[in-house]
């Protein structure tokens, strides 16, 4: 919803981020409620990218949208989804359904650490050294 927001400066995704914070269906915020709301939000993603800086960093261009990409928003959003969870299961498509279940803090840590692994593998790789 925050990063659909982004994308297309729908207030009633701001809606709806309030009504998940304050797990209220029915919640009815004023502008100077929602723009609070955006706030949260984002300060819990810097949050996050403070925490987990190898799994959250900017990609992209100016010329392509808030998550670097120039396909259809949802298509972005489903991809992504999918990368990670396939990160956490390994492949492993028996284990979703227990990957789905965990902890996100848990989930993003180990999110993070794969990121970091993936980044050292990069820089071996470009410095010519494939060996490991």
């Amino acid at each position: 919803l925050y990063q659909g927001f982004l994308h297309t400066r729908n207030k009633d995704l701001l809606r709806q981020l309030a009504a998940v914070l304050y797990q209220e269906e029915k919640i009815s915020p004023n502008l100077s409620e929602l723009t609070s709301v955006f706030y949260w939000f984002a300060s819990l993603k810097r949050m996050f990218s403070l925490r987990f800086p190898n799994f959250y960093k900017e990609i992209g261009n100016q010329n392509e949208n808030s998550l670097g990409d120039s396909r259809p928003f949802g298509v972005i959003l489903e991809n992504a989804m999918n990368t990670q969870i396939r990160a956490l299961t390994k492949g492993d498509i028996t284990k979703e359904q227990k990957i789905l279940s965990l902890d996100t803090w848990r989930a993003l840590t180990e999110l993070d650490a794969q990121a970091k692994e993936y980044d050292e593998m990069k820089k071996l790789y470009k410095n010519g050294n494939t060996s490991l």
